[in-house]
Order: structure tokens, then C-alpha cells, then sequence
């Protein structure tokens, strides 16, 4: 038996796969043939052939015991070291690094005798190389896995050119930077493009920045935008420096670099938004643009100090996504109903509620594009103009120049215009302006801080609204918060809490969780819809607020007449398996 073995191990490949009856005489003449005519190795050739597979050679390998065979799969790779030998290497050599330990790295090779490649990998890893066979296909796999940076169909962008990058800011301690394993792609018409603001001198503000940082920060934006995040946290710590991403209202940790990048990183974000990089003791606020696929997208940018150093928030502002309709808002066919009879009206006031974040401007839009017609003027103010709408002048307002939301409001009055969209009243001279305005025969629309529906009312008379005004100009009013849907690849039914029933003031019903998958990261939910409480002022209600009477009166009067609050459109659809109790229980407990 150990002759056998011994045997065994010296034969050559295709005697090997010969004996083992895999292969014919004929068959390996052919290939060898191939081989000389075509170059490679004999086992590619017999597997282009189609006369042996992969497996076969994986058998007679194992059986020659010359090489270590694995059965490569894509969790099996560790992506930092993979990204570390870089995507060029790794191809040219069909390989890619699995793991390291105990000082040595092992790399999935397709040929594990080539000793010049062997010999390059130690020199760019830094240790020692253990090669082992896997099959091409399976390596090919995992290449694509850890380098690809094109758009996954249902799970969003691969995560792994801001890794890239992140690999090339580790240094060895002395402050200097690894080489890039492999630039961003340049791919025409899909590659973020940043307009950095012009100063007098350039020069002076660019700071002396690594390649590295310029191509983070670039993809961060980047799949920070293909996620549809909403912000972009970078934050200092004790001993790094981490970048987060919003996305459906819910912040994870994205990646993490040296805290020594931080002020470059902060220096490269500044400079894009026109701030000051040498002032890092004070709060900043600037704005700047990127387009993507020929789309605008807004960027507002807020700095602040720290315990361990300065830090930044990102909103991104997706100019260019698609405007949604009233129809497309996850109204109900009689909220539906209920809003679109109180914009129709000629005149008055009208706004959007809720906290930051809730979806009050894409309301407002909707409402804009069901208006919008030839025979009407429209024009809006906002900070920032977030969509471009056809036919509509939109103005940006600019407080450090003097045009605030007031200011703004009274030189919009002498445009003529039908219809008018403030984009907040935040202080007295707005409020006042505004009801006056649809007084004078404007419908105007606006968005306000508030909890809800009728609190709004109450919060325009601390603001020193007159309430026989308000009773004559306000027509609706819509409070709303964003929920997150539950991901429909995961969904199933699930017996309800008794606490939570208890606080929502249920006795029973079938409800819906996700129990966490790939396509929405393990968390059960993925995207978001509205709950909306939209308060009509019939003639009773205006009566009520002419009299100033109190909220809790008022809120009752309300629900008489029919007001869905914004918990009852919660349950509404969390019963329908959209979203999940603890989602509404959330969004609407107050105190």
C-alpha cells in the first residue's frame, strides 16, 4: 500500500487522471496538443476540452499530495488582505488571498507551482506564502465578490471599493500611506463628479491632499448615494476615525480609518463646500453639488468639534430622484380624497408637519405637481431648492446674504404669482407674511415643526397669529412620520407582544415582522412609508379656533369629525403587513 502511494505521488497529472479512467489516451494527446499550440497548463487544456472538470483535477491533485486543495468559497476570503493585493495582481495570476496565519498568508491559486507569482505575493503581503489549488471558476467567483463595484439588481451597490481605499490609508506606524491596489473605475456616466467651489485663489485653500482621501471621500458619496442614504456621519473616536451612513432612518457603521486621516478627510469635505480648512475650533455650514448619472444631487455639509477631534454630518439632497404623485404618497383612498379638496382651494394656508426627516417636502411637491398647470404661476422658496420642477420658478433662499424665508415672501408677492411654497415658517414675520399672502388671494403651502395636526394651530398663535385669521385662511393641515416597511423577501407572520398591545390599546390581530436577510442586511426592514393625520378646518372647527379653545378640546372636536390621527393609520398598516408595531408604537408616543 505505501508503494501504491509513493506511486501515486510521483505520477504526473494527466497519468493520474489517466489511471483514474477519467481521461482517454486520445483525450490527453488532444490536450496536450492544445496545450503546446495554445499555452497554459495541461489542466486547463483538458478542461477547455470539456474532456475532464474541475473536480477531476482536484481528485488527482489530492491524490498526487504535491498540493493543498480547497473548496474556495466566497466567506472564506478575507476581504482586507484580498483588497491589500489588489484586484490587477489577483487577476493576472488567478489567485486570490484566503486568510493569514501564524505568519502565513495561504492564496487560492489556480496553478500553485508558479513560483513567480508566489514570489511577488510575498513581497507586497509581507509574509510568507502557503498556495493551495482551487477551482478557476470558484476563484474567479471570489475576485468578482471582493472587487466588483457595479450595482447589485435587489441588493444595492457592493461595499467594497470604500474598503479599497480604507486598506490604503492603513499605514505601518510611520504615517505613510500604502500604495492603491486599484483606482475607482472610471466609467463614463456613472462616476460621481464634485464641483468644488471657486475662490480667488485656489491654491491657497487646496490643501496638500493624498490621492487616497480624494478617491474616499468620492466613494463614500458614491455608495452612500446608490444606498439612498439620507447623511453621512463622520465621526472622530479615541483611536479611529468612522464613517456611518443613514439609510431608511437608521444609522450602521460603514467603514473605519486611521484618526491621523481625519483632518485630511475633514480638509478634502471643506474645501468641496467652500468652508474654512484652517478653522477647526468653531462650527461650520456650507453646500456644494455632485452629479451622478447626470442627476444633481444637493450636498449640505455641517462641521463641529469634538472630545477627540473635528467631525462632520453630510445631507444628501437627491435632486434627481423621481417626484412622487399624491396617488404614489401610501394614502388611503379617503385621505386622498381629504387632501386633494383642500388644495384645490383658490386661496389660503396650508402645511406640511412633522419632525426633520419625515417626508413634509415631498408631500408639499406632490401637492405642487397636482397644481400645476399652464394657467398658473407657481413659485416657491426654499433652503435649498431640493427638485426641479417644470415650469415652476424656484428660488434658493440665502440668509448670509439677507434673503431670508420673510424677506424672500414679500418679493414673491410682486411676481403675481397663483400659488407659493415657503419652504419653513420659522419665526413670526413669516407666519405673518404668509396668512396674509392668502388673505390676498395666494394659496400658500409650507412645512412647520410640530407633533401633530392640531398643535400646529396652537403653535401659530405662540408665533402671535391672531386666531380669527388663522380661522379664516388655514385650510388643512397634514402631520406625517416615515416608518420603516418590513422587507418582503423576510416577512412572516408573528404573534403580537402583550405589552406592546397593551400600549397601543389592542386586544389581539395578526401582525407581521422580518425575521433579516441579504437583501435587507438582517434587519427585517427595508424602505420606509408614511402615516399621515390630515386635519380638514370645517366650518365647526374654525369656529373653535376663532375662540381660541383649547388643544385637547379641539383634538377631541377633530376626531369627532372624522380625523384618522396619525396612530390609526400606523395600525392601519401594520395590520396590512407593512410595517411592524414597534415601528408605530415608536413614531407615535409622545412624552
Amino acid at each position: 500500500m505505501k508503494n501504491a502511494a509513493v506511486s501515486q505521488k510521483n505520477m504526473l497529472l494527466g497519468e493520474s487522471l489517466l489511471e483514474a479512467g477519467k481521461v482517454t489516451q486520445e483525450q490527453l494527446n488532444e490536450a496536450l496538443q492544445y496545450k503546446q499550440r495554445f499555452g497554459g497548463k495541461l489542466g486547463q487544456a483538458l478542461v477547455a476540452l470539456e474532456f475532464a472538470t474541475e473536480e477531476d483535477l482536484i481528485d488527482a491533485l489530492r491524490k498526487q499530495g504535491k498540493v493543498q486543495c480547497i473548496n474556495l468559497s466566497n466567506s472564506m476570503v478575507n476581504t482586507a488582505l484580498a483588497l491589500e493585493f489588489g484586484e490587477k495582481r489577483s487577476r493576472q495570476f488567478r489567485s486570490v488571498v484566503v486568510n493569514r496565519i501564524a505568519g502565513y498568508t495561504t492564496v487560492a491559486m489556480e496553478d500553485p507551482s508558479d513560483v513567480y507569482a508566489i514570489d511577488e505575493m510575498s513581497m507586497v503581503l509581507g509574509s510568507r506564502i502557503l498556495p493551495v489549488y482551487a477551482e478557476p471558476s470558484k476563484i474567479d467567483a471570489a475576485i468578482d465578490y471582493v472587487f466588483s463595484n457595479e450595482m447589485a439588481a435587489s441588493h444595492g451597490p457592493r461595499r467594497h471599493s470604500i474598503d479599497r481605499f480604507a486598506v490604503a490609508m492603513r499605514d505601518d506606524g510611520d504615517g505613510t500611506p500604502r500604495s492603491i491596489p486599484m483606482p475607482i473605475r472610471e466609467d463614463s456616466g456613472s462616476q460621481i463628479k464634485l464641483d468644488t467651489p471657486q475662490g480667488p485663489d485656489p491654491q491657497e485653500r487646496e490643501p496638500d491632499l493624498d490621492q487616497p482621501v480624494i478617491n474616499l471621500v468620492r466613494s463614500v458619496l458614491q455608495e452612500a448615494f446608490l444606498q439612498g442614504a439620507s447623511d453621512i456621519h463622520l465621526e472622530p473616536r479615541a483611536n479611529d476615525f468612522l464613517v456611518r451612513f443613514r439609510v431608511d432612518g437608521g444609522l450602521y457603521d460603514r467603514v473605519t480609518v486611521p484618526r491621523e486621516w481625519s483632518r485630511q478627510i475633514l480638509a478634502r469635505i471643506k474645501v468641496l463646500a467652500g468652508l474654512d480648512i484652517a478653522q477647526r475650533r468653531l462650527p461650520q455650514d456650507g453646500r456644494t453639488q455632485f452629479s451622478y448619472n447626470g442627476k444633481r444631487i444637493d450636498l449640505r455639509i455641517a462641521t463641529t468639534p469634538s472630545l477627540h477631534g473635528e467631525g462632520a454630518v453630510l445631507r444628501i439632497l437627491d435632486g434627481g430622484r423621481e417626484l412622487q404623485s399624491l396617488a404614489g404618497l401610501d394614502l388611503s383612498p379617503d385621505q386622498l380624497k381629504t387632501l386633494q379638496r383642500i388644495t384645490s382651494c383658490r386661496d389660503g394656508f396650508f402645511l406640511a408637519t412633522g419632525p426633520t426627516g419625515s417626508g413634509k417636502t415631498t408631500t408639499l411637491y406632490a401637492i405642487l405637481q397636482e397644481l400645476n398647470s399652464r394657467d398658473k404661476k407657481i413659485i416657491t422658496l426654499e433652503d435649498p431648492v431640493e427638485n426641479e420642477l417644470d415650469d415652476v420658478t424656484q428660488i434658493n433662499a440665502n440668509p448670509k446674504i439677507g434673503l431670508t424665508f420673510a424677506k424672500g415672501l414679500r418679493s414673491i408677492l410682486r411676481q403675481d404669482p397663483d400659488i407659493v411654497l415657503v419652504g419653513e415658517v420659522r419665526d413670526q414675520e413669516t407666519a405673518e407674511i404668509a396668512v396674509q399672502a392668502s388673505l390676498t388671494g395666494h394659496m400658500v403651502l409650507s412645512t412647520l415643526h410640530t407633533v401633530g395636526a392640531i398643535e400646529s394651530i396652537t403653535r401659530l398663535q405662540d408665533m402671535g397669529i391672531e386666531p380669527f385669521l388663522l380661522a379664516d385662511t388655514l385650510r388643512g393641515i397634514v402631520a406625517q412620520r416615515l416608518l420603516r416597511r418590513i422587507c418582503n423577501d423576510c416577512k412572516r407572520e408573528k404573534p403580537a407582544d402583550p405589552e406592546t398591545l397593551k400600549r397601543l390599546g389592542l386586544e389581539g390581530g395578526t401582525f407581521y415582522e422580518g425575521v433579516g436577510c441579504e437583501s435587507c442586511h438582517e434587519t427585517g426592514l427595508k424602505g420606509r412609508i408614511g402615516i399621515y393625520e390630515i386635519l380638514q378646518l370645517t366650518p365647526e372647527l374654525c369656529s373653535m379656533v376663532q375662540r381660541n379653545v383649547p388643544t385637547d378640546e379641539l383634538h377631541r372636536a377633530a376626531i369627532a369629525a372624522g380625523l384618522v390621527t396619525l396612530r390609526e393609520d400606523g395600525l392601519r398598516k401594520a395590520k396590512a403587513g407593512l410595517t411592524t408595531l414597534n415601528e408605530v408604537l415608536s413614531a407615535t408616543t409622545r412624552g
